[in-house]
């Protein structure tokens, strides 16, 4: 079977389910009997395929996010770290803010004393 013929989880999930509904239509129009016993236990087949693929999925899926957390870890921890650097500059900067109000106000009371413009 060459390389592109192989279906992924979801194709095969997909062609599963296609032909889960199909029979089951074609088990509500059949007469009961050992044709219907045959359909039902062929949808019986189909589910626990469905859900091993499921499950598959899941697993893969698990998988994934696993490794995408763990390739965050490292960002994260230095978004963290930039926001602490970030805060410490706005703490500064609210200290220089203050320090030259004092300024402006000695400013403002010197100038004023001499009647300095």
């Amino acid at each position: 079977m060459a390389d592109n013929d192989i279906l992924s989880i979801p194709q095969g999930h997909d062609a599963l389910q296609q032909l889960k509904e199909s029979l089951s239509q074609q088990y509500g129009q059949t007469p009961a009997g050992p044709v219907s016993d045959m359909i039902d236990a062929r949808l019986d087949q189909i589910d626990a395929a469905l859900t091993a693929l499921n499950q598959a999925a899941m697993a893969s899926n698990t998988v994934a996010i696993n490794a995408a957390a763990a390739a965050m870890t490292n960002p994260l921890r230095d978004l963290d770290g930039l926001k602490d650097q970030i805060q410490s500059i706005g703490n500064d900067a609210g200290k220089a803010g203050q320090v030259l109000g004092g300024v402006d106000q000695f400013i403002s009371g010197v100038t004023s004393y001499f009647g300095v413009k």
